[in-house]
């Protein structure tokens, strides 16, 4: 019997302080996912429940030692009810085109 193959384990750098892309005047970290590994699915949705973010091939998130307030959140499109503030903004701009 031979046993399922083993995921390859992820491998993770850190950036030096770099200005914050979403904070003027703060100081940031990134943790990216080594480049060279490419997840599955399956480690892809882990990592992306606990605050990984992807651009192009990068995968990342901040990592700020005294800051929390660019903790992303997942939107689940299909269970997403807007508020009545959100429709009542809709309808205010429904002559809006994109």
């Amino acid at each position: 019997m031979t046993e399922p193959p083993r995921s390859q384990p992820l491998g993770f750098f850190t950036t030096p302080p770099h200005d914050c892309g979403y904070l003027p005047g703060k100081r940031a970290v990134t943790l990216f996912v080594d480049p060279r590994m490419r997840p599955d699915n399956a480690t892809y949705t882990l990592l992306s429940q606990h605050g990984f973010r992807r651009s192009g091939g990068h995968i990342y998130r901040p990592k700020c030692a005294t800051c929390e307030a660019c903790i992303p959140i997942r939107v689940e499109v299909a269970k997403f009810q807007p508020r009545r503030s959100q429709r009542r903004i809709l309808r205010i701009n429904a002559d809006i085109s994109v």
